[in-house]
């Protein structure tokens, strides 16, 4: 049986991001932040989203572009 999801996860706060917009993910590194958001584009409603993900001084930035 999955996880429920939580409200306040990465997964979702990216999930929710309009286009143009971007969220800074702090405490987390940038390849475990690409890994969610590469599990995210699997699910139906996800999968036509793009993002952007770099790194500033330790925290780790999402862009959504499409």
């Amino acid at each position: 049986m999955p996880r429920k999801q939580e409200p306040n996860s990465v997964a979702t706060i990216v999930g929710l991001l309009l286009v143009g917009n971007d969220v800074n993910i702090e405490n987390k590194t940038l390849s475990s932040v690409s890994v969610m958001i590469s599990q995210l584009k699997r699910k139906e409603e996800h999968k036509d989203k793009k993002f952007k993900v770099k790194q500033v001084n330790g925290t780790v930035v999402v862009s959504r572009v499409i």
